[in-house]
């Protein structure tokens, strides 16, 4: 297998888990960037969270222009397993205030666009899941977890969570969708 990634300590930890795991031999990680990469077409292809690694377009139009940068990394009858934010519902003014900088409605697509992009893009979904609350935070914690430690490690003053400090969530309004399919023979 072959892994691509554009943070080099990243890839230094997927080669280190796949040596641990006695699999350094049959996986190779290249630290670069998944626009327009030349490696593939494989037989399977992750993009978890990771859209924006293999397009430079932004919302709107970010999740179209990932599936058609998948598309020709998978080999003919292979997979893709694509996991990207949705909406649940569209979110009001104020809960989107509490997300990030500048979150717009067209940051995401709801649910059923996200699949009818992605069919339109030549891929025959498989099978579409929802990540439950706990998979979420789970998702969440494995990806801010390490670098809030390293940070915490590095900063002075209070802890990030002192009891000072205020966590905002909006439940029920992003959401993330696993979808596995093949492409589609155009």
């Amino acid at each position: 297998g072959s892994g691509v990634d554009s943070a080099g300590d990243e890839v230094a930890r997927a080669r280190e888990s796949a040596r641990a795991r006695g699999h350094a031999g049959r996986a190779a990680f290249h630290e670069e960037s998944g626009h327009g990469t030349a490696r593939g077409p494989a037989t399977v292809v992750l993009c978890v969270g990771s859209g924006h690694a293999v397009t430079p377009a932004q919302p709107p139009g970010q999740s179209r222009a990932a599936l058609a940068a998948l598309r020709p990394l998978v080999e003919p009858g292979g997979r893709v397993v694509l996991g990207e934010g949705f909406w649940e519902r569209t979110p009001t003014p104020a809960e989107l205030a509490r997300l990030w900088p500048g979150a717009r409605v067209d940051d995401h697509l709801g649910l059923a666009d996200l699949v009818d992009v992605a069919i339109a893009e030549g891929f025959r979904p498989e099978r579409v899941e929802t990540a439950s609350r706990d998979e979420w935070e789970a998702f969440e914690s494995a990806y801010a977890g390490p670098r809030e430690a390293w940070l915490a490690a590095r900063i002075r003053g209070p802890p990030p969570c002192a009891p000072s400090s205020t966590a905002i969530a909006t439940p029920g309004c992003a959401a993330t969708a696993t979808c596995s399919g093949s492409p589609t023979s155009r």
